[in-house]
């Protein structure tokens, strides 16, 4: 089938629409999960890092996002990561992410198991190290002599 350029230009302008709704949707708290689900199957990586975002999104959805998110953007990936409801499962995949901001996301999230949590003190990146340091403090977890064992001193002054 031919299309004229006013039929593909009516067609791109209602495929632009229909992604600002549903980039809407994917952002509103009150969006149901019935409709996020369905958001994940369609949508791009925009719409899926908003929906790892949402505040209302469940672990179960979290988890199904991160097991096909491998291939996606890392932005995708660090959003995941940095939600709170993330299943520890999807943690330990991504702990290993070859991407230091997936990294860090991760070490960040205070959920993130202590054995997993203190393998990142010997990360090569020095903002993965911060985000691990920083998690142990806020979660009381924080082993003082095994972090400055391996941080160099302006690390550990900018840390306190």
């Amino acid at each position: 089938m031919n299309y004229s350029t006013e039929e593909i230009q009516k067609i791109s302008s209602k495929i632009e629409e229909l992604h600002e709704e549903w980039v809407k949707l994917a952002k509103d708290p009150e969006t149901p999960l019935e409709i996020l689900e369905s958001l994940c199957e369609f949508g791009s990586e925009r719409i899926l890092s908003l929906i790892a975002q949402n505040p209302n999104i469940t672990p179960e959805i979290l988890l199904e996002l991160g097991k096909y998110t491998i291939v996606f953007d890392w932005q995708l990936r660090s959003d995941i990561s940095s939600n709170e409801k993330t299943p520890v499962e999807i943690l330990n995949i991504y702990a290993n992410d070859e991407f230091w901001e997936v990294r860090s996301s991760v070490a960040g999230n205070p959920n993130v198991p202590t054995e997993v949590l203190y393998s990142f003190v010997n990360d090569p990146d020095v903002n993965v190290r911060f985000s691990a340091v920083k998690n142990m403090i806020e979660t009381d977890r924080i082993d003082y002599d095994v972090v400055e064992s391996i941080m160099t001193y302006g690390e550990r002054v900018s840390v306190q």
